[in-house]
């Protein structure tokens, strides 16, 4: 379980390391209007790209009470990053008239992270609140 958290925090940190590469490559190199639907859609992914993988990297750092639930949110929004952004990247770069497929899975990945992340925060939060059931132990009573 260790290493894949240590593999998801590389591949976050890797991803927001892209977008920064992506954000020149989209006002250096692919000539897009500034104005236009399509610079607007590639800034779109380049900011998902960079704020998702800058989550995924921090996340790593961070110890919840149900870490395969974290795991699993943080895997979601790599996911989601690679068909979302990935998906935007090749539908402007190469010109294609409409966007791929791919592009609302990558989406709904995303909100699907993020919803599991929630879970998984949520139920650290209500076990340090001390919202238990568990009866106090001797040291706890006095």
């Amino acid at each position: 379980m260790r290493r894949m958290q240590n593999m998801i925090t590389v591949v976050g940190a890797l991803a927001a390391g892209i977008a920064v590469l992506a954000g020149a490559v989209g006002a250096h190199v692919l000539h897009l209007e500034p104005g236009s639907a399509r610079a607007h859609t590639y800034d779109t992914a380049v900011i998902y790209l960079l704020v998702h993988g800058v989550v995924v990297c921090l996340g790593g750092l961070v110890r919840v009470a149900r870490p395969r639930l974290w795991c699993l949110a943080r895997g979601l929004m790599v996911l989601g990053m690679l068909l979302f952004s990935g998906g935007i990247f090749v539908y402007v770069g190469a010109g294609f008239d409409k966007p791929l497929p791919v592009i609302p899975m990558g989406g709904m990945s995303l909100m699907g992270g993020w919803l599991v992340a929630a879970l998984a925060i949520c139920n650290q939060s209500v076990r340090d609140a001390g919202f238990h059931t568990a009866r106090p132990t001797e040291k706890e009573e006095d």
